[in-house]
C-alpha cells in the first residue's frame, strides 16, 4: 500500500498494490474527470507528479502516446494507469478537475 498526497486537495488517499491511482481518488469522494471510464485512452485523468516520481515506473508506450497527444507536461502522468507501491505528492491536472455541467 502507498500514502499519495492529493496536494490539491490537502489529503492522502492509500493505494493499494495493483490499484490504479484514480480508483482511490475515487474511492476517497475526490473528484476528478475521466471521460474514456479509466482506460487510459483520453487524458483527461491526468496527475503532474510533484514529490516520489523516481519511484514509479516509467509510462509505456500507450501511456507516453496520450500524453503526448494532449499535450501534457513532461512530469505528467494517468491516473488510472499509475499504481505506486511508495509514497508521491501529486497535483490533478487542472484539466482533470470536475467541469461543472
Amino acid at each position: 500500500m502507498a500514502q499519495v498526497a492529493i496536494r490539491d486537495y490537502g489529503v492522502d488517499v492509500e493505494v493499494n498494490e495493483g490499484q490504479s491511482l484514480l480508483s482511490s481518488i475515487l474511492e476517497a469522494g475526490l473528484e476528478i474527470v475521466h471521460e474514456c471510464g479509466g482506460n487510459g485512452r483520453c487524458g483527461t485523468c491526468s496527475v503532474i507528479v510533484l514529490e516520489g516520481a523516481e519511484t514509479l515506473t516509467p509510462p509505456n508506450f500507450p501511456e507516453q502516446e496520450v500524453l503526448r497527444l494532449r499535450r501534457k507536461a513532461e512530469d505528467a502522468r494517468l491516473s488510472c494507469r499509475l499504481c505506486p507501491s511508495a509514497p508521491i505528492t501529486v497535483q490533478i491536472h487542472r484539466e482533470a478537475h470536475h467541469r461543472s455541467s
